[in-house]
């Protein structure tokens, strides 16, 4: 069984090899593909956060907003993070599910914005003191 903080870093390397691979999809054309990877991006580095609250949810739409109410609403982060993440939630939706496509453009920003919440996050878990 994993500690708290292998689980962060677990989940941290998951949201970084998600992140390789919604670039390398983005680049082949795969803009669908792209952006449900970009949205992992977001939720396991999510994942990892709520570890630091020891709170843990098997629905994304639970964990979602969760990383609302602890860290959004009481101040930690700026909203703009979490649209970031919701915005995330619903492109997914489209690539994986949908039968709009994704635009090159969406999946563009929505891969900068993933890589902005990834450094956002890993950041204030070395603030709080986490070798991550």
């Amino acid at each position: 069984m994993h500690n708290k903080l292998e689980n962060m870093k677990l989940l941290l390397e998951k949201a970084n090899e998600s992140l390789e691979v919604a670039k390398s999809l983005l680049q082949d054309g795969h803009y669908g593909f792209s952006a449900s990877r970009s949205y992992y991006t977001m939720f396991y580095a999510t994942e990892a956060i709520l570890l630091h609250k020891d709170l843990q949810f098997s629905k994304h739409s639970a964990v979602l907003s969760s990383f609302n109410k602890e860290f959004v609403k009481e101040g930690t982060f700026p909203t703009s993070i979490f649209k970031s993440l919701q915005k995330g939630f619903e492109l997914r939706q489209e690539g994986d599910y949908g039968l709009i496509p994704v635009e090159q453009e969406e999946a563009k920003q929505l891969l900068e914005e993933s890589l902005i919440f990834v450094r956002t996050i890993r950041d204030f878990l070395k603030k709080e003191s986490y070798d991550v």
